[in-house]
C-alpha cells in the first residue's frame, strides 16, 4: 500500500505536465477574444466614491440619489453593473 501511494505521488506531476502540454492543447477549450468595451467611467470628477454595489452598497446609492448626489461606484463584477444599468438603478 505504501509503495502504491509513493508511486502515485511520484507519477502525478509528470502526468499532469504531459496532460497540459501534450493533450489539452488539442482537445481543450479555447478562449475567444472578447470585443473591446467602452469605458465604464461615467463621472470623471466624483464627489463620492462607493466601493461595492452589493447588499449594502445598493441601498446607500438609493439614499444618495434621493438627496441629489450621484456616487461613483467601484465594482469588480462588470456584469452586475451592466444589469443594474439596464434596470435603471445607477445614475
Amino acid at each position: 500500500m505504501i509503495a502504491s501511494v509513493a508511486l502515485s505521488m511520484a507519477l502525478s506531476p509528470p502526468l499532469l505536465i504531459f496532460m497540459q502540454k501534450g493533450i489539452l492543447p488539442y482537445f481543450g477549450t479555447r478562449r475567444v477574444a472578447e470585443p473591446e468595451r467602452e469605458s465604464d467611467v461615467q463621472n470623471d470628477h466624483p464627489e463620492i466614491i462607493l466601493a461595492g454595489f452589493g447588499r449594502f452598497g445598493h441601498p446607500i446609492v438609493r439614499l444618495l440619489r434621493t438627496v441629489g448626489r450621484c456616487p461613483t461606484v467601484l465594482e469588480m463584477d462588470s456584469d452586475h453593473l451592466d444589469f443594474l444599468r439596464r434596470m435603471g438603478a445607477t445614475c
